[in-house]
């Protein structure tokens, strides 16, 4: 566990992702050596400077690890005008490159992948890819179920997993996920009444409190 009082440092990391494209990535490494790498995707409209992910990056760096966050905003222009083929060619090779920008062979030992929505898919291409060594484990923040490039994925992966959705989320299909915790090791949070953003009608009080049941489970997976 990291000592409250240990000093974090903070850099952005230029990476050359699709196509060429200049990814400006968060790293935020512990005071001292780590060996352990956790590694944070966006979703399309959903930034590592917000709540959930924003958080997640606290309990991580918390916990004891180094965390990149990959910082590529998927609203843009330029996005949005790509085939769907070509989406999802974009979002893996940024999670690749960001990968392999960061690692050096036999520096960690543990990698935790933390994604939200379509950075699940990210988080999908990266552990099946073959590329990671030692301890690796996924935390899936509203997955998008319904999508067969990431399940055709998933039912390959057999590392541990945190799974988080709520079950107003339109991506969220419970019958895949049994599916999926019938071959895995998975630990779900399901959340009644939650959307996609994990927020209910009921208000900020309640969205509140389900962001520390997110983040408390968090927690728990990563120690």
């Amino acid at each position: 566990m990291a000592s409250a009082s240990r000093k974090l440092n903070r850099s952005t990391v230029e990476v050359a992702g699709y196509r060429g494209r200049t990814l400006r990535n968060h790293l935020v490494r512990q005071g001292g050596p780590a060996a352990w790498l956790a590694i944070v995707f966006p979703g399309l409209g959903y930034t590592c400077d917000m709540p959930l992910l924003y958080y997640a990056t606290c309990v991580l760096t918390a916990a004891g690890a180094d965390v990149l966050q990959v910082h590529h905003d998927y609203r843009s222009g330029v996005f949005s005008t790509l085939s769907p083929e070509d989406q999802l060619e974009c979002v893996a090779a940024d999670a690749l490159a960001s990968y392999r920008d960061v690692s050096a062979p036999g520096t960690c030992s543990r990698v935790t992948l933390v994604g939200k929505s379509l950075g699940t898919i990210a988080l999908a291409t990266l552990a099946t890819s073959g590329e990671l060594r030692g301890h690796v484990e996924a935390a899936w923040l509203t997955p998008t179920l319904k999508t067969p490039e990431l399940t055709s994925r998933l039912r390959g992966w057999s590392g541990r997993s945190l799974v988080v959705a709520g079950d107003a989320d339109p991506h969220f299909d419970r019958d895949i996920l049994a599916e999926l915790e019938g071959q895995g090791d998975i630990t779900s949070v399901i959340v009644p009444g939650a959307d996609h953003a994990l927020e209910t009608p009921d208000g900020p009080t309640a969205n509140l409190g389900i962001l520390t049941r997110v983040m408390d489970a968090l927690d728990r997976f990563v120690r």
